[in-house]
């Protein structure tokens, strides 16, 4: 059964077991079962091949093509691929592969290569789709301690962005003394002349 007939099928259990709740039947339609980017194995489900379960919960065009890719350099054949549509943009691809030096279904080794392959492949296309907010300086994206601390180190921040952007913007700004390089002593003076001939 899909989820959504398990759910259902578990929510008639549970009426008929709490029959004083008088409940009188499930409403199909109100059961919301989200989908996410998921790869599952198995070497039970059909007698002579492996099958590989990949449910994307967006489908990406020509993502086929790099899949069979990662099968073909792991050294598998693909015996059938079954491509189904789900819910929203969603996709299941199901393939049956056999292993290419045996001749039968895979072993753990190759099962647990294709599915970093895999993974690795899922990963990038979900980066892909969903990109990170660019950086900005101004932005605080993790606080750390209590409240107080927070507004705290918040201001700290806030003041010395502050006088960054305002060194950056005006050179003849007055530098910062604690940031200011010292002015030489007469012994670095005097052995920076003689650097080339002093002998220890």
């Amino acid at each position: 059964f899909c989820l959504r007939h398990q759910h259902a099928k578990r929510k008639c259990l549970e009426a008929e077991a709490n029959l004083a709740s008088g409940v009188s039947g499930i409403d199909m339609t109100m059961i919301n079962v989200g989908f996410s980017n998921e790869i599952g194995f198995s070497n039970d489900m059909h007698a002579e091949d492996t099958m590989v379960f990949i449910t994307l919960s967006q489908d990406v065009p020509m993502i086929m093509s790099e899949i069979t890719a990662s099968f073909k350099k792991a050294q598998l054949t693909i015996i059938r691929a079954q491509i189904e549509p789900l819910a929203g943009d969603g996709a299941k691809h199901t393939y049956f592969l056999r292993s290419i030096k045996t001749g039968k279904k895979l072993c753990d080794k190759e099962i647990d290569k294709i599915r970093d392959d895999l993974e690795a492949l899922v990963k990038r296309h979900e980066d892909v789709s969903n990109p990170a907010p660019p950086h900005t300086s101004n932005v605080v994206t993790k606080a750390v301690g209590n409240g107080a601390e927070n507004e705290m180190q918040l201001d700290r921040l806030a003041a010395l962005e502050a006088r960054l952007a305002a060194m950056e913007t005006d050179p003849a700004s007055p530098k910062d003394p604690r940031v200011a390089p010292k002015a030489p002593t007469p012994w670095q003076q005097s052995s920076r002349k003689f650097c080339c001939y002093w002998i220890p």
